[in-house]
C-alpha cells in the first residue's frame, strides 16, 4: 500500500533518521550549535569550514578526501588575524640594527642620537645583556645582541624602542656604530687554519673548528690484512653540510604588561 507520508520541504532522509538539508548543508544533530553547511561556491573548501573536531576521528571523516587548511578561507580572503595585526594599548614597536659586515670587531656604539628622536623610548647594546646562551650546552655562545664583534652579515647589534614603526626605523639609522672590519671566512679550509681572529671564542687549536671529534670501528688492520683485495686502497673525502629545519614565517613577540605579570604572544617557527 503506498504510502502518503512526504519529507519535510528542503530535506532529505539521511542515514539513523537524521535529515540533511537539500543541496548538501548538513543540520545540527551533534548538539554543538547549528552547522552553516558547505557553500557550493566554495566546492570542497567549503565542505572542510563545515566539519567538525569529532568529524575527524571517524574514519570516514579524512580518508580519501581532500583536506585544506579549515582557517584557508579567512586567510585567502584577507580576513585572517596574524600576531602583527594584534594591537594593544600603549604598545611600543621594537627594531633591530643589523651588522653589514660577515666579521667585525665592535669598537664602540653611540646610540645618543636615537634616544634624543622624540618617541623613541628606549635603546639597547649588546654589552648591556652579555649574558650567553645556546642550544646544545657546547654551543652556548649566543647572546642576545653582538657583544664585541659581529660573526655573520645581519647579526643584531643593536635595537630601540618607539611609538610606532617610523619612528623606530629612523632611530635605527641614528646609531653610530665605530667597526673594526675582519677577514671573512668563506671557505671550509680557511676554517681549518690557525688565526689570530677566530669567529668565536672557544675553538680547537686556534682555528675555527668549533667541535673536534674522531671515530675509530673495527680492526682496519686485520681487515686489510684478511681481505683478497687488500693491496687496492682508495682514498675519498666526504663532507656533508649542517642542515636545520627553517620555516619561511617571521618571528613576532608581543608582551603586554600587567600589575601581576607578563603575558607574552608569540609567532616562532624556528624548529630545532
Amino acid at each position: 500500500m503506498a504510502s502518503d507520508a512526504r519529507k519535510p520541504e528542503g530535506t532529505e532522509a539521511g542515514a539513523g533518521g537524521k535529515g540533511k538539508a537539500a543541496g548538501g548543508a548538513r543540520r545540527e544533530g551533534d548538539g554543538t550549535g547549528p552547522r552553516l553547511g558547505p557553500d557550493p561556491a566554495l566546492g570542497y573548501l567549503g565542505d572542510a569550514l563545515d566539519r567538525r573536531p569529532a568529524d575527524l576521528s571517524q574514519p570516514e571523516g579524512v580518508i580519501g578526501k581532500r583536506t585544506p587548511l579549515v582557517d584557508a578561507l579567512r586567510k585567502v580572503t584577507g580576513e585572517g588575524v596574524y600576531t602583527d595585526d594584534i594591537k594593544l594599548p600603549g604598545m611600543l614597536v621594537g627594531k633591530i640594527l643589523r651588522s653589514p659586515h660577515p666579521h667585525a670587531r665592535i669598537r664602540g656604539i653611540d646610540t645618543s642620537k636615537a634616544l634624543a628622536l622624540p618617541g623613541v623610548r628606549a635603546a639597547v647594546v649588546g654589552s648591556e645583556a652579555p649574558g650567553q646562551f645556546g642550544v646544545l650546552p657546547i654551543s652556548r655562545n649566543e647572546t642576545a645582541l653582538a657583544v664585541g664583534k659581529t660573526k655573520y652579515i645581519g647579526d643584531c647589534v643593536a635595537a630601540v624602542a618607539a611609538d610606532d614603526e617610523e619612528i623606530a626605523l629612523e632611530a635605527l639609522s641614528l646609531i653610530d656604530v665605530d667597526y673594526e672590519v675582519l677577514k671573512p671566512i668563506l671557505r671550509m679550509e680557511d676554517a681549518l687554519k690557525p688565526t689570530d681572529d677566530p669567529i668565536h671564542e672557544k675553538t680547537v687549536r686556534g682555528t675555527n673548528i668549533h667541535k673536534e671529534v674522531d671515530q675509530e670501528f673495527g680492526d682496519l688492520e686485520a681487515s686489510f690484512r684478511d681481505s683478497a683485495a687488500a693491496s687496492i686502497l682508495v682514498l675519498q673525502k666526504a663532507t656533508a653540510r649542517p642542515n636545520a629545519g627553517d620555516d619561511r614565517e617571521p618571528n613576532w613577540t608581543g608582551c603586554c604588561w600587567m600589575s601581576i605579570a607578563i603575558t607574552p604572544a608569540t609567532s616562532c617557527c624556528r624548529s630545532c
